[in-house]
């Protein structure tokens, strides 16, 4: 079976500055589904169908949503104690990925959790289990 293709969409200011990226698939023209969330927005979580067309140069950029995303989105802020323990954070992972989830770790110290609405998965209770500690940064389950 052949890989998606993962591609860029640029989320920018209405001045044409671009400040944000996020990767996507494509799903038909102009229709994208995001595979991780842009840093400077909550409101278009992993999961979340958008519309982007390419700008002169190519690029492409956001338009609007299209569909408003199936999964719950987590933000946590990991202790330097959690950051070097690989073998408890590759646990975790695994477990969001075989519970239809998935997880991305930014800059080191920021872990995205993305789980399904409809997974049976309790995160804290997991965490708890794992030993592990972080600090939820103020952002809500969407």
């Amino acid at each position: 079976m052949k890989e998606k293709e993962i591609v860029e969409i640029l989320f920018g200011s209405d001045g044409g500055f671009m400040n944000d990226s996020v990767g996507a698939v494509k799903l038909s023209m102009n229709r994208y589904e995001l595979v991780g969330t842009p840093q400077s927005s909550t409101n278009l979580p992993y999961g979340t169908v958008v519309e982007a067309a390419p700008d002169r140069k190519g690029k492409l950029i956001f338009k609007k949503i299209v569909r408003l995303s199936q999964y719950n989105t987590y933000r946590f802020l990991l202790s330097s104690r959690d950051q070097q323990d690989a073998t408890k954070l590759d646990t975790l992972k695994e477990k969001i990925s075989s519970s239809g989830g998935d997880c991305e770790q930014v800059m080191g110290g920021i872990l995205v959790i993305h789980l399904p609405k409809s997974a049976p998965f309790d995160l804290g209770v997991e965490l708890k289990n794992l030993k592990l500690s972080p600090m939820p940064i103020n952002d809500e389950a969407r």
